[in-house]
């Protein structure tokens, strides 16, 4: 299960399995460089950094989780 700093994001009380949905990584390019006024290029390279993640980044993505 996933934690945000110590609390699961979902409870496992009452949850009988989990789906995972993914995205082809070359469309989250696309969105990600529309959506965060980048170029093709400085989206793939901020996707392929290892010295960032997507929910702990310059755009306080973080905020989306409870």
């Amino acid at each position: 299960m996933c934690c945000i700093p110590g609390r699961l994001l979902i409870q496992t009380e009452g949850t009988l399995g989990v789906i995972y949905i993914i995205r082809n990584p070359l469309d989250v390019v696309v969105s990600m460089a529309s959506a965060w006024g980048l170029s093709i290029d400085e989206s793939i390279d901020f996707m392929a950094s290892k010295a960032v993640g997507i929910r702990d980044n310059r755009f306080h993505l973080s905020r989306q989780h409870p």
